[in-house]
């Protein structure tokens, strides 16, 4: 923490001396209207041509307002770009730790079912079953913003799973390993009972304990930009959807900013300058999910599901009408209508500095 605070202190005096050295300098440059100002007042009182000095002094007073207006403006953005240092420093220091702690513990979990994992694998090989067990760990791409938000949330984790590959029937499925745990001492017994010349159950039924029913899958998952919301602007998107092994296919979504009958803005809408100006306010917006573009062999019963922070600062779960059939461009058509009835600052930092994760999960 000492190198972040040292990082940020850094950081912090850099902006304070660009800060100082501008202020010399529009002092320097009010003196200079002032001076000209001056010269300018004793010369209309000498001179007959009155509006020739007006009009200089109208210019000078113009040239004035556009320096100090352009100082304002490169201000605003040194303190933005100081800000989004600053937070970039912060969020590398969380995700550091974070992965850190996930290390460890997944460690310690791994420790514990690894021998298990490696005897049910000879299990099924004695028992002639096409069927293999093997890790997954199932990661959440999130930034170190949400991680400072969500850090306490278990569905941040990375998820210890066990793949089973099931050959007989040409499929797979995952299993938790609470779930592993119990099969595993089922299958135990299954041995058990082939070395005592028992009657084994029938193969791939719900008697067998190698065996599930096809679960849905994830297919893949993009990530959406709140930010504009923050300025009552939208953001129409193609996301690009990442899978186990890279990109997997296309999701067109977009959020829009409505009012509280759920109708969106016009050109005469008054925009926000400034995000702080929804401190307190009622915001409207939907979420608009259209099509997907997906892989051949993973595309049949199709919905998208996506996670959003609610009006009580809590993340909920949304999921689209699943399309049904195989189709490599599923039309979801999905409006989904969200209200905050009072952003506050928990709120406002989700929309300018969080994404809103989209997964694509197909049912067979």
């Amino acid at each position: 923490m000492k190198i972040v605070e040292q990082k940020i202190q850094s950081i912090e005096d850099k902006f304070q001396k660009e800060k100082r050295i501008n202020e010399e300098t529009i002092k320097k440059q009010k003196e200079e209207y002032e001076r000209k100002l001056k010269e300018l007042e004793e010369n209309m009182k000498r001179e007959t041509e009155q509006q020739k000095l007006e009009a200089e002094k109208r210019e000078a007073e113009k040239e004035w307002k556009e320096q100090f207006a352009k100082y304002e403006a490169d201000r605003l953005l040194r303190d933005r770009e100081r800000e989004r240092m600053q937070r970039e420093v912060q969020e590398e220091a969380v995700r550091k730790r974070f992965k850190e702690q996930e290390k460890v513990r997944l460690e310690q979990k791994l420790a514990k079912h690894l021998s298990q994992i490696t005897e049910v694998n000879l299990i099924a090989k004695e028992l002639h079953r096409a069927i293999t067990f093997s890790v997954k760990l199932v990661y959440n791409y999130i930034s170190g913003a949400e991680l400072q938000l969500y850090s306490q949330d278990k569905n941040v984790k990375t998820k210890i799973l066990i793949l089973v590959n099931n050959r007989e029937q040409t499929t797979q499925y995952f299993w938790s390993l609470s779930k592993f745990t119990n099969r595993f001492f089922m299958i135990k017994d299954l041995l058990d009972l082939h070395y005592e010349g028992g009657i084994l159950p029938k193969e791939n039924t719900t008697d067998d304990p190698f065996w599930d029913p096809p679960e849905p899958r994830l297919i893949g998952q993009g990530y959406l930009c709140l930010e504009s919301l923050g300025y009552l602007l939208d953001n129409p998107t193609t996301l690009t959807l990442v899978g186990d092994n890279g990109p997997i296919g296309k999701l067109k979504v977009n959020v829009v900013p409505v009012n509280e009958h759920g109708e969106e803005f016009n050109e005469n809408t008054d925009l926000v300058d400034d995000p702080n100006e929804l401190l307190s306010k009622r915001l409207d917006f939907t979420v608009e999910i259209e099509h997907a573009e997906l892989p051949a062999n993973f595309c049949q019963d199709t919905f998208c599901r996506y996670y959003l922070l609610n009006d009580q600062n809590e993340p909920q779960t949304f999921n689209t009408s699943i399309v049904q059939g195989v189709t490599q461009n599923p039309e979801f058509n999905y409006i989904g209508r969200h209200t905050y009835e009072s952003v506050d600052d928990k709120i406002l930092n989700y929309i300018l500095n969080h994404n809103v994760k989209l997964s694509i999960v197909y049912l067979k």
